[in-house]
């Protein structure tokens, strides 16, 4: 039973994990990385607000402006109040290798 529970925790399509490792990417650096991990965790049943907030954090510190100005879009879809807490950290339009990850 043991071995069954371990196994579920450590599976590598479970959201937690997946998201984990994404932020991992992120704090160093690895943008594409982040963001495809963001988007799968999503899609693994992650908190669409809190993976879109990283995701567009991404795009901001790879100074992506159109797609992070589209992944601020999606979030103030789903939430205004998340969208302006993303909006007032940043501060600015982006610029590559600056943001941060949360």
């Amino acid at each position: 039973m043991a071995s069954c529970v371990v196994s579920l925790f450590w599976s590598p399509w479970l959201w937690t994990r997946v998201g984990y490792d994404a932020y991992k990417a992120h704090l160093a650096g690895d943008y594409d990385a982040a963001i495809a991990g963001y988007r799968r965790s999503i899609s693994l049943g992650a908190d669409r607000v809190w993976a879109l907030e990283n995701i567009a954090y991404a795009h901001y510190a790879r100074g992506a402006e159109k797609e992070y100005a589209a992944t601020l879009a999606e979030i103030r879809a789903a939430d205004t109040a998340a969208a302006a807490r993303v909006e007032a950290e940043v501060g600015g339009p982006p610029s590559p290798g600056t943001g941060p990850a949360h």
